[in-house]
């Protein structure tokens, strides 16, 4: 079957943006089929979950070739997430992260969802100085991917933001860090 689209209300293209990337991914919505439907009319219509899911269900059995995300877009409005207004992506996949977490009702399907979008790093930093490394471990829902190099340059593909995101930074000046082997700040290699 062919892809089926989201309408626009108003300024929600990033809005429709999300959720296909949701919607897209069968991972997600295998944790949605499994989500326990609220019980009353008037919690079914305020359950983030509960509508991502109609309109998963919408959007599979749909003869158009587009449908209205107004269902869920009105279930947002109660949630204090404005409609007609342009949004940043990062902030709104965070919100409705939140959203689906806080109102899954199945544990084991938070920690399923947790487990899908959870992206873990390890950080590495070195001093220049003596050679002594450091390693963290830190736990991400987005990575902040640049889109301009350190001269100003736009980065072109994916391929070039994520490369450009993990290639070793020389901390030096008013970054440099402490190195607990050298008693003092020098430069770092992150």
């Amino acid at each position: 079957t062919e892809a089926i689209g989201l309408y626009n209300l108003g300024q929600s293209c990033c809005l429709n943006s999300l959720l296909q990337v949701f919607l897209m991914n069968i991972h997600f919505t295998g944790i949605l089929r499994r989500i326990t439907v609220p019980s009353s009319p008037a919690q079914r219509r305020n359950n983030v979950p509960y509508q991502m899911l109609l309109l998963l269900e919408k959007m599979q059995c749909g003869k158009c070739k587009a449908v209205g995300p107004t269902d869920l877009a009105c279930c947002l409005s109660e949630h204090r997430v404005q409609l007609f207004v342009q949004h940043d992506a990062a902030q709104l996949f965070l919100t409705l992260w939140n959203l689906l977490k806080k109102q899954m009702k199945k544990p084991e399907l938070v920690e399923e969802l947790s487990d899908l979008y959870t992206i873990c790093i390890q950080e590495h930093l070195a001093c220049q100085n003596c050679s002594s490394e450091t390693k963290s471990n830190s736990i991400m829902l987005t990575l902040p991917l640049p889109v301009l190099d350190a001269s100003s340059h736009r980065l072109k593909t994916l391929k070039d933001c994520l490369q450009y995101f993990f290639h070793p930074e020389e901390l030096t000046g008013q970054n440099m860090c402490f190195c607990q082997h050298c008693g003092r700040k020098t430069t770092f290699l992150q």
